[in-house]
């Protein structure tokens, strides 16, 4: 770090939020995941409470089990997209901030010997 400029340092802040970002994505995951499962749990209760009579409740249990595994995969997929990018913009800005410094010592250290 003693070769880093100011624009080195953006890039190393930049690159802690994107990596800080992405490892907050899984416990939100977790919940995602804990919201679909405890739909899935409601659904089977309700389903063997019904009697074969009673068909409306079980088409609505039904839609409601659809929305709750439809919402869970925009969500997921939402986050995943975040990950993704926090992700790829943390690895790209912390390695481009590495190699600007080893240039920088490098010509600093050429510069030395002549």
């Amino acid at each position: 770090y003693r070769h880093a400029t100011c624009l080195d340092v953006f890039f190393m802040i930049l690159g802690s939020i994107g990596a800080a970002v992405s490892g907050a994505c899984m416990p939100v995951m977790m919940m995602y995941f804990g919201d679909v499962t405890g739909a899935i749990v409601q659904y089977g209760d309700c389903y063997f409470n019904f009697t074969s009579s009673n068909t409306t409740n079980a088409t609505l249990e039904d839609e409601k089990l659809t929305e709750a595994i439809t919402k869970f995969c925009i969500q997921a997929c939402a986050l995943g997209l975040v990950s993704f990018v926090c992700i790829y913009v943390s690895v790209l800005v912390f390695s481009f901030s590495a190699v600007r410094q080893v240039c920088f010592s490098y010509t600093l250290s050429c510069s030395n010997f002549s």
